[in-house]
């Protein structure tokens, strides 16, 4: 797994699959999973102002691989608002 801190983006393999987690765009909060570049499921908060989030993962996945993905996408969350929090207070 490697992670790009400028493109907001994760690279997830394990045996027999390669997908690529990151941000659909610099301003929104949704990502998108890609699978050989062609969308293969998404992630995207339900509201602006919610901690629910809706997600929509392969069904061959294993279910600890989605946990995981769903794992990097709340932890870029985090990251975003630690970030804009941080911006604020100077």
């Amino acid at each position: 797994m490697a992670w790009r801190a400028f493109l907001h983006s994760f690279h997830v393999e394990y045996p027999g699959k390669s997908y690529t987690l990151k941000k659909e765009s610099v301003i929104g909060r949704s990502f998108v999973l890609l699978e050989n570049d062609i969308p293969a499921g998404s992630i995207q908060p339900e509201g602006f102002l919610t901690r629910k989030a809706a997600a929509g993962l392969p069904d061959d996945m294993p279910m600890p691989v989605k946990v995981f993905i769903l794992w990097l996408a709340i932890l870029l969350w985090r990251r975003e608002a630690n970030a804009q929090a941080m911006a604020a207070s100077t």
